[in-house]
């Protein structure tokens, strides 16, 4: 369990911050209740709660899900 202004970067630069949370080391899940923000390259995701895999490659935010994407492409 982390507690206070949590900032998780991974390998290929995604970076979650949030206030709290808690990893499973034999599920292999991460998971908080807190808001969430998450920034990669391609774009920005804000949200309250998540769950995830350790490396978050698969991220469920759980609400209130806002964001905003550098590679979408419109005509």
């Amino acid at each position: 369990m982390a507690k206070g202004r949590v900032r998780v970067v991974t390998a290929d630069s995604t970076v979650l911050v949030t206030d709290s949370l808690a990893y499973n080391n034999r599920k292999q899940v991460v998971r908080t209740n807190a808001p969430v923000l998450i920034q990669t390259p391609e774009g920005t995701v804000s949200g309250q709660g998540l769950i995830s895999d350790p490396g978050l490659m698969k991220i469920e935010v759980l609400s209130a899900v806002k964001g905003t994407s550098q590679s979408l492409l419109l005509p």
